[in-house]
């Protein structure tokens, strides 16, 4: 048998299905790989070219924003190109409680105002405050943005932190997850992970979890009651089995493994997260606001018309910083660390060398010949192999009521780390924990539960599946 299990996001309400649902068939695949991809901290951030040419090969376009393109692709000298990264160099504005690296944001330099014209002499923090308040609207920002070089640069820097803050809405840095298997009962929750208000969201009626002893007479009662039921669909089966039968005991123990409690904790999850889509469109339009309404309205307003070749440009460095500034994860850095913020332990990536140091090498083994060794186990730890990061947190967070998890590992459905927060950084950048405590490594035990669980599962040669 097995129950499924779906990946919860309870901080944001985001959902994360599996294709194979069933534990024994996620957690030794490397299916939770993607956990890594969604927890890691960038170190920095590039900044590359932009190309109108390449873009429209692999994006569909406006037809607004095409002629934009022909009108520049033309004209692009490779000296000016330089005027992107010049930008970000400049005025950096960053809004109090981002999560990231210091070094995304160098101090701003002393602002000296131009005398040409009244509005240019506002300071610049009403002029943020200016563009903060018009944030909603993509098209008043860009032509605000393109009056002056100063206001570029503010409106510039007003996209670019956008363009920040969408990198961490779309992952899981910081938030309480957990998986989620559908015999888990609502009112058998994990311990000082979810709000009252969540609590009574999820279980309305108060109920409290069933003792043990109280579960075994219900099992009990239902004996007589299952047995009949079985007994009735092997009568209409095309080969004949009788209650004497030793096939007959076979599927009655099979049927009385499954739970016959309420199980709603991953519907009532499930329903949270779907209430939450009703607000994505906002949030969307928020973080990608040059889609197809920023163009049809620049279009009944003529606005490309009106603009010079020169703002044409300062244009698309506006509506394409998403493209031209990349999130990095530099993998060359040492230290880097699977962090639970909420106990404050954590593991070492470096420690995936007992793991990897007698491994069979892959066929395409040989191409990497030139990346340093420590580097290598860095790549593997953070999720290019099926043994990483997300699977030490796949084998720690998941919650049911139920062990029946379709591994030879039965004790993996009260995960101790069910509902916490996480990320993954480097040892010079772990934060302070709260009430002075102190970071434990348990690289140790991490790695000798996955050991434990892929030696159960593929034997002795557990090595060729990793």
């Amino acid at each position: 048998m097995g129950q499924y299990w779906i990946s919860f996001n309870l901080d944001k309400r985001r959902i994360r299905a599996t294709r194979a649902k069933k534990l024994g068939e996620i957690l030794p695949c490397g299916v939770f790989n993607y956990l890594s991809r969604f927890l890691v901290q960038p170190t920095g951030m590039r900044v590359r070219r932009f190309s109108p040419v390449r873009f429209s090969r692999h994006h569909r376009v406006h037809d607004v924003q095409k002629a934009l393109f022909d009108d520049v692709s033309g004209d692009m000298e490779d000296d000016e190109t330089e005027h992107v990264e010049n930008v970000y160099l400049r005025l950096r504005i960053r809004k109090p409680g981002l999560p990231g690296p210091a070094d995304f944001c160098p101090p701003p330099p002393q602002w000296q105002p131009n005398a040409q014209g009244k509005l240019q002499d506002i300071p610049p923090e009403l002029m943020v405050m200016i563009f903060q308040h018009l944030h909603d609207d993509a098209l008043a920002l860009v032509c605000l943005s393109l009056a002056c070089q100063s206001f570029f640069v503010i409106g510039f820097d007003s996209l670019l932190e956008r363009h920040k803050e969408h990198y961490y809405a779309i992952r899981w840095i910081g938030d309480r997850i957990m998986c989620v298997g559908d015999y888990a009962n609502a009112n058998d929750l994990p311990k000082d992970v979810f709000t009252p208000a969540e609590v009574e969201l999820v279980n309305p009626d108060g109920s409290e979890p069933e003792a043990d002893d109280a579960v075994e007479d219900n099992n009990t009662d239902n004996q007589a009651q299952l047995q009949l039921q079985l007994q009735q669909a092997l009568a209409h089966a095309p080969f004949a089995i009788g209650v004497d039968d030793p096939l007959f005991a076979e599927f009655m123990q099979a049927w009385q493994s499954e739970p016959t409690g309420k199980m709603d904790l991953q519907p009532a999850l499930e329903k949270l997260c779907m209430e939450q889509r009703s607000h994505e469109s906002q949030k969307n339009a928020y973080f990608q606001p040059f889609g197809k309404g920023f163009w049809d309205r620049a279009a009944e307003l003529d606005f490309l018309e009106r603009l010079s070749l020169t703002e044409k440009k300062r244009l698309l460095d506006l509506v394409h910083i998403d493209d031209t500034h990349v999130h990095q994860v530099d993998m060359t850095l040492p230290g880097w660390v699977l962090c639970n913020l909420t106990t404050g332990e954590y593991v070492r990536a470096d420690a995936f060398d007992t793991i990897y140091s007698n491994t069979i090498p892959d066929k395409d083994e040989g191409e990497e010949e030139d990346i340093d060794p420590k580097v290598r186990t860095t790549l593997r730890a953070l999720g290019n192999s099926i043994m990483s990061f997300g699977a030490v947190v796949g084998a720690r967070f998941c919650w049911s009521s139920v062990d029946d998890t379709a591994t030879v590992t039965r004790d993996l459905h009260r995960g101790p780390w069910a509902g916490h927060r996480f990320e993954i950084t480097t040892l010079d950048r772990l934060r302070i924990l709260e009430e002075d405590k102190q970071w434990k490594d348990i690289s140790d035990g991490a790695l000798t539960q996955l050991k434990t669980i892929w030696k159960n599962e593929w034997g002795r040669d557990w090595r060729r599946f990793i």
